[in-house]
């Protein structure tokens, strides 16, 4: 916020409740829903959502993390079966990873209990506030990637 700009009262207090949001007992399904996100589970998804195929340099930068990192979400995941790294067929110097069989199970397991979850919840805050809450959601997300996006 710029010094120099008369804040609006509501500003500070909105900013202290969000922030509560991510402390204590609510911050423990934010924080499932954040590292579902990140790591394994988002690498299973990425794959899923790229037929299957990706090269994890592509990955690192979807991903917004290094190589290194992801070279060892990767080398777990290939020890569960759930991946598997070949030699790419038209650069022998590039590797691509692959979604297994099992792999391509345990991401549709995991959609259909994160949909089952967001379901339960959705049904729970009832048809008006569920949409609300999607398009304030999308709002805020849009603002701050504009913010994000000046600030680079």
């Amino acid at each position: 916020m710029d010094p120099n700009h008369n804040t609006p009262a509501y500003i500070p207090e909105t900013i202290s409740s969000f922030e509560l949001l991510f402390t204590g007992q609510n911050c423990k399904p934010l924080d499932k829903i954040i590292k579902s996100s990140r790591g394994e589970s988002m690498i299973l998804r990425m794959l899923s959502l790229h037929d299957g195929t990706l090269k994890p340099s592509r990955m690192a930068e979807l991903m917004g993390t290094t190589k290194g990192r992801i070279s060892s979400i990767l080398n777990s995941l290939e020890a569960k079966g759930l991946v598997s790294r070949c030699i790419d067929k038209n650069n022998r110097r590039s590797i691509i990873v692959r979604l297994t069989d099992d792999g391509q199970k345990c991401v549709e397991e995991e959609c259909r209990k994160t949909r089952n979850f967001m379901g339960e919840v959705f049904e729970e805050m009832g048809e008006s506030d569920s949409r609300e809450f999607v398009r304030l959601l999308d709002r805020f997300l849009v603002l701050v990637n504009e913010h994000i996006q000046e600030d680079q």
